[in-house]
């Protein structure tokens, strides 16, 4: 085993450890809290702990966001619905947006750093394609995925790391790729109080600006496509 080797094998055992004790505290003590049927169960509750202890609550509601994302923990589209109906939809984006911003990079920090380098160090020539590739339109397809509700918010944190892609385009296309699906969740979640499950939200209401984000994010980058390889095919000739 070489020293390469032997050091990724300690970042992962560190990890594994750390993650594994955080894991083990949000299923003992914090995951009965992240469900519709304690909302709906404590919701005057909660709008009066909201309304008296008003900071506190954002600041619980941005760092359980971060526990969350950064973990890629069961919950967020829980706790978006939540941040529509505890904070409404234009205080709640803010805090959502942020929250999950945080968390994102710290998945993509923690990622970077105990497999990034390894996998591009191991697979860099296999990976050139592909790297140059991200080079070129990584930031527009990382901000169209992150408009797209349909690709999963934990994965693209989970590979985004993985590739050359810089921090600072990471950060920039979360924040605000997140930001249209985000009021999408909020608005569904001005109603969380009254329903019994995360399906019976899915109403044509609902499901129509999930549709349009949808279409609007596929045409977004056809179109980008489209333009880069005319602007790349005139500067060759």
């Amino acid at each position: 085993m070489n020293s390469k080797t032997r050091k990724l094998l300690q970042r992962v055992m560190i990890a594994g450890l750390i993650l594994g004790t955080v894991i083990a505290l949000y299923f003992l003590f914090l995951r009965d809290y992240i469900s519709i049927e304690y909302i709906k169960v404590h919701r005057d509750r909660l709008h009066a702990l909201v309304d008296i202890h008003y900071i506190q609550s954002v600041l619980l509601y941005i760092g359980t966001y971060i526990l969350i994302t950064a973990l890629v923990l069961p919950g967020a589209i829980t706790l978006s619905l939540l941040g529509g109906f505890l904070f409404g939809i234009w205080p709640g984006i803010l805090y959502l947006v942020i929250g999950a911003t945080v968390g994102a990079c710290v998945t993509f920090v923690f990622v970077r750093y105990v497999f990034g380098d390894y996998v591009q160090k191991r697979f860099g020539a296999r990976l050139a394609p592909f790297n140059e590739s991200v080079q070129q339109h990584g930031g527009l397809f990382l901000f169209v995925i992150r408009l797209m509700p349909i690709v999963p918010f934990w994965l693209a944190n989970l590979l985004a790391p993985l590739t050359v892609i810089s921090f600072s385009t990471f950060l920039v296309t979360t924040f605000f790729g997140i930001i249209p699906g985000g009021i999408v969740y909020l608005y569904a979640g001005k109603s969380l109080g009254s329903i019994d499950s995360v399906r019976d939200l899915m109403t044509a209401k609902i499901m129509l600006p999930f549709g349009l984000l949808i279409v609007v994010s596929a045409v977004l980058y056809v179109f980008s496509r489209y333009l880069s390889k005319r602007f790349m095919s005139q500067r060759s000739r």
